[in-house]
């Protein structure tokens, strides 16, 4: 059996080439690199987003749902300190979010906010609170 070892990136549609990759520079310092005019690629904390345009205009979410259609974005994950500073970002920046959000404190997340990209992906940035935690792989098991 073939083991992936981790996700490596994601591809997603958008709109606006430019205005993306404005979006996930100015506000989430993420680099990005035009591979040609119907894709780009930005890395946000490492994580490659590789963007395509539709051939179709997308339906958009509606203006202010930030959180998520039955709880599907992207994740990304920053120290508690860090947090404060995407949150101003965030108002700097004037993108619209949720939150900030705080979890159940037996859970490993502290404090999210949610907010979409401008193609409209959802995404959410946290802290953890089990950041000094050793990581431990995941297992999936089948319920009977």
């Amino acid at each position: 059996m073939a083991e992936v070892e981790f996700i490596s990136h994601s591809g997603l549609y958008n709109h606006d080439m430019v205005e993306t990759e404005r979006f996930y520079g100015d506000f989430l310092g993420a680099p990005h690199t035009r591979m040609s005019g119907a894709r780009t690629c930005v890395v946000p904390g490492g994580y490659q987003l590789l963007f395509f345009l539709p051939e179709a205009r997308m339906p958009m979410p509606d203006e202010g749902t930030n959180r998520g259609i039955a709880g599907i974005r992207h994740g990304f994950a920053v120290s508690r300190e860090r947090f404060d500073e995407i949150v101003e970002e965030a108002q700097e920046h004037d993108v619209p979010f949720e939150g900030p959000v705080t979890h159940p404190e037996r859970g490993p997340l502290g404090q999210s906010i949610y907010f979409k990209d401008p193609a409209g992906n959802f995404l959410e940035v946290c802290w953890r609170r089990d950041a000094d935690q050793p990581y431990h792989r995941v297992v999936a098991v089948d319920a009977d």
